[in-house]
């Protein structure tokens, strides 16, 4: 099979679970004018904090048994050696949850003070962690189906799932007026039946009786290094948050939040991108056309996510006009930055492929320290001169480093012919557009949205020089449909 017919297939499942990312990112936008008139900036402040001390948590008690079930599932095609693996998987990671859960449960009140600055948020803290055991069977029953490249029934999941917590949401904030706590009570609940969707989808694969110590034994060797990897991740991604509550107040975080909203609409992509790719790598891997293949989807990736991320920063600020309030304006500013934070995190997928491919989990280990470590002095740096601005642009710097080092470690694991500099190429367009519009194109007016879209266009022929976008293309397009002679037509019966 060629590069062509694999990059395309890898383009239809892509398109499929992008399918179910765009319904639920669509949702969670439409949401955002709502929220914006129930919240203030501060209140949205307190459910970031609490939302970045939930995602440490759950980076901790995944235990790398993520990654490694991806990479056991696929080594045989013995589904009794598969239930193996998916069944360690989730009792290991519930048990995990569960065991973490009950000590923050009991100290719920001094972390909420610690963290927000008011005990009475220990009601926040006790809704989000009830949560986390409840959260492994959704978790393993997504990948499940993922990992047998179920792309349509993985998209139906992902689709029910979201419209699920976004109308659980709608009705405990919206409807019952419950505040902060109607957007963890709504999760609780959320998570609760996704669990039992999950016991009754999965039956044998989830039966304890299925679960190994040696399998588990073997998984965790490969996982647990990624365990301090995960929490640097979270430290990259997330301790932004929790630096700038000791330089500024609790509405900027706010501001970086709604920002953060924003940028995700590039989440529609990598998301998309990040779930088919796995899978699709590891089960051409030992295809003769495979290195060629990997090569080609960074050319593309590198391409369409600029031009994305170009995109969502030139409209940042009509963007916000239309979904939020007058105090939330300003978060335009903070866009460009977490946009292309979504785009390198997504690259670290390919990135990591050598490493993985070789069954070796320090590379990537090694890079997730590098950018935690670059990610808080960055941020300390920058913060108090610059604020949320500061903070996204020192996250981006940490990952772009991490990812740079992950590329070159893994390369040497398992050599795959990536074309840097085409990346670079992007890349720079990209700020090259972001940069121009700031300085010289007005936020709003007919005029400046149509400058603003014709810097889009620029990526054309960048595609084209570049050799992303086959000059096939233009060949295509040059053509024009011949009109036959009138001796060749039917003739009228």
């Amino acid at each position: 099979m060629g590069v062509g017919r694999r990059i395309r297939e890898l383009l239809g499942e892509s398109v499929v679970y992008g399918i179910s990312g765009a319904a639920a990112k669509f949702i969670a936008v439409f949401l955002v004018p709502l929220y914006t008139r129930v919240f203030t900036p501060a209140e949205y402040g307190v459910v970031e904090l609490v939302g970045a001390a939930l995602l440490l948590l759950e980076a901790g008690v995944v235990l790398g048994l993520d990654n490694a079930s991806a990479r056991w599932f696929y080594d045989t095609d013995d589904p009794a050696d598969r239930r193996r693996t998916i069944a360690s998987w989730l009792w290991c990671q519930a048990g995990a949850s569960a065991a973490v859960a009950v000590p923050v449960l009991i100290l719920a009140r001094p972390i909420a003070s610690l963290l927000t600055g008011s005990a009475e948020n220990a009601i926040l803290i006790r809704l989000a962690v009830l949560a986390l055991p409840l959260e492994a069977f959704g978790r393993v029953l997504g990948n499940w189906l993922r990992y047998q490249r179920r792309a349509w029934t993985t998209a139906i999941f992902n689709t029910a799932r979201s419209l699920a917590m976004v109308g659980a949401t709608v009705l405990a904030v919206l409807v019952l007026r419950w505040g902060i706590a109607g957007i963890f009570s709504a999760r609780l609940a959320v998570f609760a039946a996704l669990a039992v969707a999950a016991i009754l989808t999965l039956r044998g694969w989830a039966s304890p009786a299925a679960a190994s110590r040696a399998r588990l034994r073997e998984m965790l060797a490969f996982g647990l290094p990624l365990v301090p990897a995960a929490i640097g991740t979270w430290v990259t991604s997330a301790a932004d948050r929790l630096i700038l509550k000791l330089f500024c107040d609790t509405a900027e975080i706010g501001l970086y939040s709604i920002a953060a909203s924003v940028a995700s609409i590039m989440a529609l992509i990598t998301t998309a991108f990040q779930m088919a790719w796995g899978p699709f790598a590891f089960s051409i891997a030992r295809e003769e056309e495979a290195p060629q293949v990997y090569a080609r989807v960074l050319d593309l990736y590198a391409l369409a996510g600029c031009f994305l991320c170009a995109a969502i920063s030139l409209f940042a600020p009509l963007i916000l006009r239309i979904l939020t309030t007058e105090p939330y304006y300003p978060a335009a500013s903070t866009v460009p930055f977490l946009t292309f934070v979504f785009l390198v995190a997504g690259g670290q997928y390919i990135a990591a492929l050598g490493s993985s491919l070789a069954k070796q989990s320090g590379p990537i280990a090694a890079s997730i320290l590098i950018a935690s470590v670059t990610s808080v002095a960055l941020n300390f740096a920058l913060v108090p001169a610059l604020g949320r601005d500061g903070a996204a642009a020192g996250t981006l710097g940490a990952y772009i480093i991490g990812v740079a080092y992950l590329f070159r470690a893994s390369r040497r694991r398992w050599p795959i012919p990536f074309r840097f500099r085409a990346a670079i190429a992007c890349f720079g367009l990209a700020w090259a557009v972001i940069a121009v519009a700031r300085a010289f194109v007005p936020d709003a007016g007919i005029a400046g949205l149509c400058v603003r879209g014709l810097l889009c266009l620029s990526f054309v022929p960048l595609g084209f020089a570049l050799g992303i976008i086959p000059t096939s293309v233009l060949r295509r397009l040059r053509r024009t449909p011949t009109i036959p002679p009138c001796d060749d037509l039917p003739s009228p019966r």
